[in-house]
């Protein structure tokens, strides 16, 4: 685990980011559930792609409503041919609430498979769907997708296929990776990835 610390100007707000090791391209299964699972986090405004409604969101619903020190927070999921990444973004007042927002984020990905309705998950499902069929409008983006695997149909059928035990297994893979940590502006009260 490793924890990094960027001291910025004194009454800055606080930019965390906690990330774990995700899922490579070749793990079809694991890749798509760690895309779900960031749609029902709340992976931020994209107009073209939609996710959950903001107010939906397992974030704003469980970190954001409940500190009001808390001004944003956003889940990524990014995989290459060999590994991959999948965190969140945390940004507040100061390093105490921004600490205290990530350790939530954390209980949040250890325990969303048991908190999501079937509707959240149907929507992220969706959501993640659009998101692949959206990549493969253009040449360029066809080709990608050509370049690296065989069948568009096993993606789609991937994808639907999953459920809340998948997602629960996947968040248990993530968070038994070791974690980073990096945090810059306020740093006071600020938690190191050991106090996880």
């Amino acid at each position: 685990m490793k924890s990094t610390l960027l001291n910025g100007p004194e009454n800055s707000q606080t930019q965390s980011i906690i990330a774990f090791e995700g899922a490579s391209l070749k793990d079809i299964k694991q890749y798509y559930a760690l895309n779900v699972l960031s749609h029902l986090l709340g992976s931020g405004n994209n107009h073209y792609i939609p996710t959950l409604a903001r107010k939906d969101s397992l974030l704003q619903h469980s970190v954001i409503a409940k500190n009001k020190n808390i001004r944003h927070a956003r889940a990524f999921s990014v995989s290459y041919s060999d590994s991959g990444l999948f965190g969140v973004y945390v940004q507040g007042k100061d390093g105490s609430s921004v600490s205290d927002a990530i350790v939530a984020t954390v209980n949040l990905i250890k325990n969303a498979a048991e908190q999501v309705t079937d509707l959240q998950l149907s929507s992220a499902k969706n959501a993640t769907l659009v998101q692949f069929l959206s990549g493969l409008e253009t040449a360029q983006g066809l080709n990608e997708f050509n370049a690296k695997f065989d069948s568009q149909d096993s993606h789609i059928a991937a994808i639907k296929k999953l459920t809340a035990d998948d997602l629960k297994q996947a968040a248990k893979k993530l968070v038994s990776s070791k974690a980073t940590l990096v945090s810059v502006g306020n740093l006071d009260g600020i938690l190191r990835v050991s106090d996880l």
